[in-house]
């Protein structure tokens, strides 16, 4: 009998025997959806202890990589054929049009934002597919499914049984990590589960614009007395040096505060805080408070949720709960589940629903509308509200209540880093794009500003209309590295010792699933360094800790410092989906890019291959590290690499397009 064993980092391993016992298996398939080879070592083991000999492990990686492209190309037609599609008499985003207010909450949803940071569905669609493409070229007697994720157990038992192969689910180890539990725990309720995160979160974002309000005082006093440029930020992405003095720099828009202060421009900041640098909500506001003392005019987005505000949208989100459920049960099956993502895949596409509209994302977009609504509606003298652009909900609601409340304020979203072709939420059918002035209309800016010749290109092939090039603030510290062509022995080693550059991500997964790669090929010191660099809101310790992996024990050094004092010393980086992998090539560094089965291979280098290594196991990075250490690096490679980066952005420290723009 032929077995095939699909599991993720979550299957119990020690309970394996008994699945084994009994059943004369002579074959059996891995499977794996996780980059932890422990665990794969641990089920080799139970297998070789009942005397199967024949054990083979399959590449997924590569397989579910091969399904993720194939998806991206028609995603955004799935995403907005299901909007477009009519239930009754209107269609879906026009059952989503709150009440008098200009919006439909459709935009809001995951369903229409497809951001892959925020939602593992489309991954698990891929890895569906995956598991299809390996049935349709192999036969199986049984299948036997250890997976966390029931929608995704769910699906991958449809496609099993479409194959009239036998398959099993069996019980897995219950998640340690209190944000993987809290995530099964109420999304094993289903809608109600949805419903209480919602609450919870509607909760938890008026008790902080209480916070805020308590800290701050009137905001009467931090409103601009004269022309403005509203700038929407993150918190706190500030300069530590200056902040110390309480001056406070924006770390991602130190040249255009710059540029502004030397137009006569004065900046009213709304920040957005997040966690950044193991900074937490209070900690932003303590920081921000000082700022205030000072006179700056700043805000902080939830102070504005009112108490009426905060009681209309609880009812409106109760209203959309009730419609989703209608619209969800009338909507035809040919639109939810057609090309590319399938019936088998009707588990993962009803949680994705529910999570749309029922839960904390269906209620954000709803809170931030209104939010913004007040922020327009108060805030004097702005001409231009200015934003970071990665088409979230937050945005959609941004554009929306500025059209209804001060629709002569001008928005600009500035598409600040990159544009990965695998963040499938900058993306949108062109039927979308177009804009109808109808009021289902995607809410976008009047102004998207385009850091660089191919964000612009990307962005002018997908029609997004009043497209503006501006210069990639965040990166013009990268100008002084691209002028300076060295040879690549002047650029590759610290201390005379080749140093390997392991640079995190914004996503745990993708961060601790590099880690264990990592220290599958190099578990202890190398004849070269191993540096550690976290992202500054995935900071690399907690993660290392939860692995049990010892730095110090395997010989790596973690670094804190910016990344741009790094790069100068670096050989080789390893990056995931962060925007180092570019700016490495600008110091001349090699680069390898893993795929993992149980993360989305999303870097921004995607489909620029020759810039690049990808690997998909321990042994290929052990052979790709061996063969960049050993070759001389071209002049010619490293200075077509540089040329590529100063076509990604636009880096003259003049500013000229931004006084343009902003004059």
């Amino acid at each position: 009998m032929k077995l095939l064993l699909i599991f993720d980092s979550y299957v119990k391993t020690k309970d394996l025997s008994r699945l084994f016992r009994g059943n004369n298996f002579s074959v059996v398939d891995l499977f794996p959806l996780t980059q932890d080879l422990n665990i794969l070592k641990e089920i080799k083991e139970v297998i070789d202890s009942q005397g199967i000999k024949s054990v083979c492990s399959i590449n997924t990686a590569k397989i579910i990589d091969e399904q993720v492209d194939y998806l991206q190309k028609g995603i955004c037609k799935w995403s907005a054929d299901i909007g477009e599609s009519r239930v009754k008499s209107k269609k879906v985003k026009q059952w989503f049009l709150l009440p008098g207010q200009g919006v439909s909450t459709w935009w809001f949803s995951l369903l229409s934002e497809k951001n892959t940071l925020k939602t593992n569905a489309f991954m698990q669609i891929a890895q569906v597919h995956a598991v299809q493409t390996v049935l349709n070229m192999r036969t199986y007697d049984q299948c036997v499914i250890a997976v966390l994720d029931k929608n995704l157990a769910k699906s991958l038992n449809n496609v099993v049984s479409k194959f009239n192969i036998h398959a099993k689910i069996i019980a897995v180890v219950f998640s340690k990590n209190m944000q993987t539990f809290k995530k099964i725990v109420f999304g094993n309720l289903g809608v109600l589960g949805e419903f209480l995160l919602g609450m919870l979160t509607l909760i938890r974002t008026f008790i902080r614009g209480h916070t805020v309000r308590l800290h701050f005082g009137s905001r009467s006093n931090r409103l601009p007395k004269s022309n403005s440029i509203l700038f929407v930020s993150y918190f706190p992405s500030i300069d530590k040096c200056a902040a110390q003095e309480g001056v406070l720099r924006n770390k991602y828009a130190l040249g255009l505060q710059d540029k502004l202060m030397e137009m006569g421009m004065p900046i009213s900041w709304l920040f957005m805080c997040v966690p950044l640098n193991g900074h937490n909500f209070n900690d932003a506001v303590r920081m921000a408070s000082t700022f205030v003392k000072n006179g700056e005019s700043l805000f902080i987005l939830e102070e504005y949720l009112t108490f009426r505000d905060t009681i209309k949208t609880f009812l409106l989100w109760l209203r959309q709960i009730v419609l989703s459920s209608f619209i969800f049960g009338s909507l035809k099956r040919n639109y939810l589940l057609s090309d590319p993502v399938g019936d088998v895949c009707e588990p993962i596409i009803t949680s994705l629903w529910n999570t749309s509209f029922c839960g904390p994302n269906g209620i954000r977009g709803i809170f931030y509308y209104f939010i913004f609504k007040q922020v327009f509606k108060e805030i004097p003298y702005i001409k231009n509200c200015l934003y970071y652009c990665e088409m979230h909900a937050w945005e959609k609601a941004l554009n929306a209540a500025r059209k209804q409340e001060s629709p002569n304020i001008r928005t600009i979203g500035f598409l600040h880093n990159t544009v990965p072709k695998n963040y499938y939420n900058y993306f949108y059918d062109p039927k979308e794009i177009l804009l109808k002035g109808e009021i289902t209309d995607l809410p976008l800016p009047d102004v998207l500003a385009c850091n660089g010749e191919i964000p612009f290109n990307l962005m002018a092939k997908q029609r997004y209309p009043n497209l503006s090039k501006v210069e990639a603030i965040r990166h013009l510290y990268i100008n002084k590295y691209l002028s300076c062509v060295k040879s690549a022995n002047d650029i590759d080693v610290y201390n005379n010792i080749p140093v390997l550059l392991v640079a995190g991500s914004i996503d745990r997964t993708e961060t601790a699933s590099l880690i264990l790669l990592l220290n599958a090929a190099f578990p202890r010191e190398q004849h070269f360094r191993i540096w550690l660099k976290g992202h500054p809101a995935m900071p690399i310790e907690a993660i290392l800790k939860s692995l049990n992996i010892d730095s110090r024990k395997c010989g790596y050094e973690i670094k804190n410092n910016p990344i741009e004092t790094l790069l100068n010393n670096v050989a080789i980086v390893m990056a995931g989906s962060t925007t180092v992998a570019l700016e490495a090539l600008a110091f001349g560094c090699s680069i390898i890019l893993p795929v993992f089965s149980d993360n989305m291979f999303m870097s921004p280098l995607n489909g620029y291959e020759k810039y690049y290594t990808k690997i998909y196991d321990p042994d290929g990075l052990k052979h790709t590290v061996q063969v960049l250490l050993g070759k001389d690096v071209k002049h010619e490679s490293i200075v077509d690499a540089k040329q590529f980066i100063s076509r990604y952005w636009y880096l003259d420290e003049s500013l000229g397009n931004w006084e343009k723009l902003l004059s």
